[in-house]
């Protein structure tokens, strides 16, 4: 109960570690960061049981093993461990020996690794970035409808823009991920004639995909489906990277060149 107490307090008190708060009534001092143990911190720590590196510490900021997580800042503050927003309660830091409650309560413990040259090479950012493919993906479809000829052509463009997701690892501990978001454009020629063409982003579905949803989704793929009388089917995918949550959306291409979207399945 104290240590959650602890926890509460300092939560209120907030994040920026050892400024101070401006009171209307009076200057209150904030709990100051503990330096001497954020210095314990520092270098490569494994896991206590399986020797795997599971984060690196310099100065006030740790870095994780997947180049998908972004680093964050980190402090100490009484018993409290801050990474980023989260905090977890410390049960024991030594010179080599780190343990602390996950969110789900679980203890973890780790220690300073002994071959801190070759676990380093885990964290080398180039090494392990994510990969920006510059070859655009194409797909194109020959399509006979009532004895006309079409062609759909669908061009996947990765970019730079970066989504932000938060995750946990299985020990209840929160890493912030980013990954790379794609633009796709879409185009139906009848002949030498090009009946649609348009650029699809994941914004384009803004009106049927929940705010909070897209903003951590990436327009993630594209095929063409089918064409009838209303005209040409495609099946965009809009998902949440790593996870099982998908909306997927009829792109509806008509003969006169117009688009109708609508939600397929979720």
């Amino acid at each position: 109960m104290i240590k959650k107490i602890v926890l509460f307090a300092v939560a209120i008190i907030m994040v920026s570690c050892g400024h101070r708060y401006h009171n209307k009534v009076d200057d209150i001092e904030k709990p100051q960061q503990d330096t001497v143990a954020l210095g314990k911190l520092q270098g490569i720590w494994v896991d206590n049981d399986t020797e795997e590196p599971i984060f690196r510490v310099n100065r006030d900021s740790i870095y994780y093993p997947d180049s998908t997580n972004l680093p964050q800042h980190i402090c100490i503050v009484a018993d409290t461990f801050f990474v980023g927003p989260n905090a977890y309660i410390i049960e024991n830091l030594g010179d080599n020996f780190f343990s602390f409650h996950s969110m789900t309560g679980e203890l973890i413990c780790v220690r300073h690794t002994e071959q801190a040259s070759e676990d380093s090479l885990v964290f080398v950012h180039p090494m392990n970035a994510p990969i920006i493919y510059t070859e655009v993906t194409k797909r194109d479809t020959v399509v006979n409808y009532l004895g006309h000829r079409y062609h759909c052509y669908i061009a996947i463009n990765p970019s730079s823009k970066k989504v932000y997701r938060t995750s946990y690892t299985d020990e209840g501990v929160a890493v912030q991920n980013y990954y790379f978001d794609n633009l796709i454009h879409v185009s139906v020629y009848s002949g030498r004639n090009r009946i649609f063409g348009r650029n699809i982003t994941k914004s384009t579905f803004e009106e049927l995909i929940p705010e909070q949803f897209l903003s951590q989704a990436t327009l993630s793929d594209m095929k063409f489906s089918n064409v009838d009388s209303q005209g040409f089917h495609f099946d965009a995918n809009v998902c949440i990277p790593d996870g099982a949550a998908c909306y997927m959306v009829d792109i509806t291409i008509g003969f006169d060149g117009g688009a109708y979207f609508h939600l397929m399945e979720f």
